[in-house]
């Protein structure tokens, strides 16, 4: 992400057009249902903790009890190419 850009900014600049949307061919009908139904189920909560945290400063000192620590259970970390894993200097 760009240091003058904020989320909403970063996201417009890969954000299909119209008539990308209309020729979408790899999520049928279907399976969109499925994602909507459960996003509106759950509120996509899980998906948001990360930002809720990391935005304001009120977690900053109990987060700071993780600082310099590994993961110490077997784990798995994957990503795309995309904007995504570059949120956060250092991050990776």
């Amino acid at each position: 992400m760009e240091l003058a850009q904020d989320m909403a900014a970063t996201v417009a600049l890969h954000t299909p057009n119209a008539d990308q949307i209309a020729a979408n061919q790899w999520l049928c009908d279907d399976e969109l249902r499925v994602y909507r139904s459960e996003y509106s189920r759950t509120g996509f909560q899980g998906g948001l903790q990360w930002y809720r945290c990391k935005s304001g400063r009120r977690f900053e000192a109990e987060l700071q009890m993780f600082s310099g620590r590994c993961i110490e259970v077997p784990a798995l970390f994957v990503a795309g190419a995309g904007w995504g894993i570059h949120q956060a200097p250092s991050a990776l």
